[in-house]
């Protein structure tokens, strides 16, 4: 291992009450730390200004000037960019950025990326979608021809790369267990599900549950007002006001209490056109809720991993919107001792796959083999 090489994590937002990019990133830094490689974060302000994570804000400088000052420190320093097509862009086509990375490479630095994601899907949406998509391969593909090392979290994502191949690596939990001593636990509730995931087809299931065991449900996380809206009128549809809960945004501590009191984890990934979506190895909540030793629904699709995500197993699976069958998952889980051995087992496939300090040390395998030749 390169001990002596600093990685800067590049990456364009860090909101710390929030589980996007930039929280995966400051994971992903510390367990570079915890197996000895030297890691930073640099992210943006609003202003277009990049700082240092853990930094005076009101030293941000350009993204040049803050690399260049970085690495009179650092002499053996690589640029590890994460990288999502929107977090650059508002359109989602961020043409100035491979020119950006081949000036840092004509400037002698090493550079990395791990493509988040990569494009919208090109075939089936449509003229306009399918120009977007190819932009963004485009773009894509000309940064990964940049870097000395690419990365992606599913084998999806790297078949739309026509030269270079990323080596797929899975992302972590971006939902860590909080510490015990510091947050005490609630009162364990039957489900949890995160508020953007949930569909009209969980409430219908939900509310054909027997009375008799009263099912309580939390749905976790940030929602627009038109997801709100929608929400509140299945609740107030199908009479399950009082079962459930709208927790709102939360920080990452309060995310992981509520997912730790709940009994079941039932994650509604959207699956499209037959098989266009489902459960994967970029969704850092259902990892999370792995790692938790949580009893999983969730849906199957061409982004699911089948070799990680077995079906009765380590997590059940059920066709996307289908409330019977939704149903059927839950009643199998009314079984203390079926909760049980799914959880574990998903727990034992969180412990292979998902951990940082396994995602972290696959990594840093790539990036020192690579640096090393």
């Amino acid at each position: 291992m390169l001990h002596n090489t600093t990685y800067l994590f590049i990456t364009p937002h860090y909101p710390p009450a929030t589980c996007g990019v930039g929280h995966y990133t400051q994971h992903l830094a510390a367990a570079f730390g915890g197996l000895g490689q030297s890691a930073r974060v640099v992210t943006q302000l609003a202003n277009g200004l990049w700082y240092v994570v853990g930094c005076n804000q009101m030293a941000a400088q350009p993204l040049s000037t803050v690399v260049r000052q970085l690495a009179k420190a650092t002499p053996q320093m690589q640029l590890f960019w994460q990288y999502t097509p929107y977090n650059f862009s508002r359109i989602g086509v961020p043409l100035y950025l491979p020119w950006r990375m081949f000036r840092f490479r004509l400037s002698g630095y090493r550079q990395a990326i791990f493509f988040h994601e990569v494009s919208v899907r090109f075939w089936g949406y449509g003229f306009r979608q399918a120009l977007l998509a190819l932009g963004q391969r485009l773009v894509a593909n000309a940064m990964a021809a940049i870097c000395a090392q690419s990365f992606t979290s599913i084998g999806l994502y790297g078949s739309y790369f026509w030269g270079k191949k990323p080596w797929v690596v899975p992302v972590g939990a971006n939902i860590m267990p909080a510490p015990k001593a510091a947050i005490p636990l609630l009162p364990p509730v039957e489900l949890a599900c995160f508020a953007n995931r949930a569909d009209e087809a969980l409430f219908v299931a939900l509310a054909a549950i027997d009375r008799g065991q009263p099912c309580s449900m939390v749905l976790l996380g940030n929602l627009d007002q038109r997801q709100q809206e929608r929400i509140e009128a299945c609740l107030h549809r199908y009479q399950l006001q009082a079962l459930v809960t709208i927790t709102g945004t939360l920080p990452e501590a309060e995310l992981s209490r509520y997912l730790k009191a709940a009994q079941i984890f039932i994650q509604p990934q959207k699956v499209e056109r037959g098989s266009q979506g489902g459960a994967s190895g970029k969704n850092g909540t259902l990892i999370a809720a792995m790692g938790m030793g949580k009893a999983i629904i969730t849906t199957k699709g061409d982004m699911t991993d089948p070799h990680i995500f077995r079906d009765g197993e380590n997590l059940l699976f059920v066709p996307y919107g289908d409330a019977i069958a939704y149903g059927g998952a839950l009643e199998q889980l009314q079984d203390a001792a079926n909760r049980t051995a799914l959880g574990l087992a998903a727990q034992a496939s969180f412990e292979q796959y998902f951990a940082w300090p396994v995602i972290a040390g696959q990594i840093i395998e790539v990036l020192n083999r690579k640096a090393n030749v």
